[in-house]
């Protein structure tokens, strides 16, 4: 009996080896074998790769820049002149750039994996943000008055741009541009002064058809201008084109003769 004791011992423990060394590889827990000869566990040990750095600070938290869910851009833009800091949340159209959406939330509520932000003008209008982990996706539901517009929600991802030149040429077509502009005969003016803009619109014939200005002391991405008149909206294409649209109603609730894209000269 001893002998097939000495025979089978070692050989009931190279499976009990083997079979530690399997599991080890499989899901990283390690086995130990007491004088017992009972098994028992280690906590599983989660292993990173020498290139990978567990960041566990930075998770969930929101990347400054530009997103897009294929049909609207969301840019998220850091605040750094409040007490708690933030971010502001512009939604806006890729090809002109008008505003869908644009307000604020602090920076502790927005590192969270979740959070609700209300438009700067109408509390009705919400924006429920997700964040994913690597903070690199927002899954957003845009919501106007408890209903939800599915064209403006979904998912957007963030983008990087191509070059420097090309994220300069972008910034700077994302504004309305000091020069001469014309559209179809019609000749526009535009004018920063030091707290004001001015824009003229004539005719082809050299009437003028507008003529007004905007209190501001940087450019503007976009403005509006009313009066007994009716209304007009300029608004950068942001398209890299350095256009501007101009759209409007006259008095009589009819589109303005003068709208259309501008291009600056």
């Amino acid at each position: 009996m001893k002998k097939l004791c000495v025979i089978f011992l070692p050989a009931v423990l190279s499976v009990m080896l083997t079979s530690c060394a399997w599991l080890y590889q499989v899901t990283g827990v390690e086995c130990y074998i007491t004088a017992g000869g009972e098994t028992e566990s280690a906590p599983a040990v989660t292993k990173v790769s020498d290139d990978t750095t567990a960041d566990t600070e930075n998770l969930s938290a929101l990347r400054e820049g530009c997103y897009s869910n294929g049909s609207y851009i969301m840019e998220l833009i850091g605040i750094d002149n409040t007490q708690d800091g933030g971010y502001q949340l512009v939604v806006c159209t890729p090809q002109y750039g008008i505003r869908m959406f644009i307000g604020s939330v602090r920076n502790e509520e927005a590192n969270t994996e979740s959070f609700i932000v209300s438009d700067n003008d109408n509390s009705d209008v919400t924006l429920a943000v997700d964040v994913s982990q690597d903070g690199q996706a927002l899954l957003v539901s845009f919501c106007e008055d408890g209903m939800e517009n599915a064209s403006i929600s979904g998912t957007y991802t963030y983008y990087e741009q191509k070059s420097n030149a090309e994220t300069e040429a972008l910034v700077a077509s994302a504004f309305i541009a000091e020069g001469e502009y014309s559209c179809r005969g019609y000749r526009m003016t535009v004018v920063y002064e030091s707290d004001h803009m001015r824009v003229e619109i004539d005719s082809p014939l050299g009437d003028t058809l507008l003529g007004a200005a905007q209190i501001t002391q940087t450019p503007l991405r976009s403005a509006l201008f009313e009066g007994d008149w009716g209304n007009a909206m300029l608004v950068a294409a942001g398209d890299g084109s350095g256009n501007v649209v101009v759209t409007g109603r006259g008095d009589s609730d009819r589109t303005l003769p003068y709208a259309g894209t501008y291009t600056l000269s």
